[in-house]
């Protein structure tokens, strides 16, 4: 059954009449590979703890959400299912992400804001999983996050740069927990896997992976003129890589101006970890494309345009760079090849670092246990 906010089966309390069930939401039904695998993740933790639990998501496209999670889905603007829900479910979950920020827009932020408002208003507990909080640089913008962030519960932080921002904002009152990016508990692709999505005949060269994004302050020029720098060595092969449907043009006229392949987009996140599997080296500037080449032990190098890039890296002992107008990019085209070739000149991300930070990561399920057990 597709439920699309016309005609949608709202969970009744259970038999004591005390609310029950879970209301998930987050930056879902766009497309965009992390957050879905995020949703899907979640979801199935949510499952593993508790096979009848009723859940719920907030979506973009509650019609796609339903389908593929098999769940209840309702749209974002979909007031009376969100007040309903909010009234007779326990907990409103807002999944891994960067929500609470207003750098991309102050609507956004008010309007998660709102979200837990008003189910804290409706009697919810509220558990922020997995998040990333920041930057808020506008007054109006902290006040609003300070009110909805201290109506939190219990809040799991992705990175330490989250955890600077909330005291930053005065956020008290939540139990916080300082984790790491939820989708680093998910398990690396085969080997097969990765040789069967690049074919068994492999290059005569390095590959390297460069996963762009569309950022008002980085011209497309500036993009081009990157990945041609890197084309220059002889010794490379560079291939475009998409993790969210807004990117495809940039990368499409990049690829086309720079003479190098556009990969097709991931159908889903295993096949982005194919994809990037088969690398010598990511280069990213989607935090995604870092998690992915982490979880399958692919060097990495972050193109930081905001700071949940740098959080990660500084986390995973990764290279970066802050893109900027004023960038030399031949010089950031040395420092990319050298992590290519003399990756100990460069920071170094060693596997036990990577195996601390996927043990932080499963404190986010023992949390959710925490949520869901006592029923």
């Amino acid at each position: 059954m597709v439920f699309d906010g016309s005609d949608l089966r709202m969970p009744a309390k259970n038999a004591t009449g005390v609310k029950d069930g879970v209301v998930v939401f987050g930056y879902y039904g766009h497309g965009n590979l992390g957050d879905e695998t995020n949703l899907r993740q979640l979801i199935s933790e949510l499952r593993t703890l508790d096979p009848l639990l009723p859940i719920a998501v907030i979506s973009g496209n509650p019609e796609q959400t339903a389908v593929r999670y098999s769940v209840p889905a309702f749209g974002r603007l979909a007031l009376g299912q969100l007040q309903s829900h909010f009234r007779n479910m326990k907990w409103l979950i807002g999944g891994g992400g960067n929500l609470f920020q207003d750098r991309s827009s102050l609507r956004s932020l008010v309007y998660y804001s709102g979200l837990v408002q008003l189910a804290k208003y409706c009697g919810m507990k509220i558990f922020l999983y997995g998040q990333g909080i920041g930057p808020v640089r506008s007054r109006v913008g902290q006040s609003i996050a300070r009110s909805a962030l201290n109506q939190a519960d219990l809040i799991s932080l992705r990175d330490k740069l989250s955890w600077l921002a909330l005291a930053d904002l005065g956020v008290t009152r939540p139990e916080v927990h300082w984790t790491a990016d939820p989708l680093l508990m998910m398990n690396p692709i085969s080997k097969t896997a990765v040789r069967r999505f690049w074919g068994e005949t492999p290059d005569h060269c390095s590959r390297v992976g460069v996963v762009l994004r569309r950022e008002r302050v980085i011209p497309i020029r500036a993009w081009i003129d990157l990945v041609r720098s890197l084309r220059k060595e002889n010794r490379v092969a560079v291939y475009l890589i998409i993790t969210e449907p807004s990117d495809f043009q940039l990368a499409a006229t990049v690829a086309e101006a720079a003479g190098v392949m556009l990969l097709p987009p991931a159908a889903d996140w295993e096949e982005l970890q194919a994809a990037i599997g088969g690398l010598d080296l990511v280069v990213s500037a989607r935090l995604h494309g870092l998690v992915a080449g982490v979880v399958q032990g692919v060097e990495g190098f972050g193109l930081s345009c905001d700071p949940k890039i740098e959080g990660f890296c500084l986390q995973l002992n990764l290279p970066f760079q802050q893109m900027q107008k004023a960038l030399d990019l031949e010089v950031l085209s040395g420092r990319i090849l050298r992590q290519l070739y003399q990756p100990d000149l460069e920071e170094t991300c060693t596997q036990a670092k990577v195996s601390f930070w996927q043990n932080r990561a499963r404190e986010n399920r023992v949390l959710l246990k925490k949520v869901i057990a006592p029923r």
